[in-house]
């Protein structure tokens, strides 16, 4: 049986806020999609998003770890928008996470970076909603899927997300000397030990985790 290795998590006085946020997002799908073999009558399933504020107080810096989805589906890119309703999934957002802030009394323009956890539609939102101020972190290898949608009819991404703003994709240290937080590779985001980015490929190749 294998066991856990330890977290190892190097000590710091430093923290950071986090409040989680709902996206308001729904996503009904036919469970044979994710789930083999159906039991019983059950054969479809909700997914729901949520999204992270982290308020870092020693730099005054704020970030968003994911925006959950576009509330108009239809706005994504053309290729995403007829895969995922072939597939009978048809999302609906009440709210996307931009107007749930402004609606809290948060000016978007306080957001000094967004991460994407991965590149998939309900987690990386309307970055053009944001000031071309706001930095857009994703993960390594993202970048191999751009050019985005229009320059590339193609794509699942769209270039307005990236477009005309500071965009940094993660390289972490995997060698025997780089930063670990249990087996995976970290980078010490603010660089007090309060918050860590984690590569943790999984659901995507380009997944990272908040730690």
């Amino acid at each position: 049986m294998s066991t856990l290795s330890a977290l190892n998590i190097p000590p710091s006085p430093s923290t950071v806020t986090v409040s989680i946020i709902d996206t308001t997002i729904s996503v009904p799908f036919p469970v044979g999609l994710v789930l083999k073999p159906i039991i019983g009558n059950i054969t479809q399933l909700t997914a729901n998003a949520y999204c992270f504020l982290i308020s870092h107080p020693p730099s005054g810096q704020t970030i968003l770890f994911d925006l959950g989805a576009r509330k108009d589906f239809s706005t994504n890119a053309p290729v995403l928008v007829q895969r995922l309703r072939s597939f009978g999934i048809n999302p609906t957002v009440e709210k996307d996470v931009p107007e749930i802030l402004q609606e809290g009394g948060f000016d978007l323009k306080g957001v000094n970076a967004v991460i994407w956890s991965h590149h998939h539609w309900d987690h990386t939102g309307d970055m053009s909603k944001f000031p071309s101020t706001t930095e857009l972190v994703v993960g390594p290898g993202t970048s191999n899927m751009w050019p985005g949608y229009p320059t590339n009819p193609e794509s699942l991404l769209l270039e307005s997300d990236y477009k005309g703003r500071p965009t940094r994709e993660m390289a972490f240290d995997h060698s025997s000397t780089g930063l670990k937080i249990g087996r995976f590779s970290a980078f010490d985001y603010f660089g007090d030990g309060s918050f860590y980015l984690l590569d943790a490929p999984g659901v995507s190749p380009h997944f990272q985790s908040l730690h």
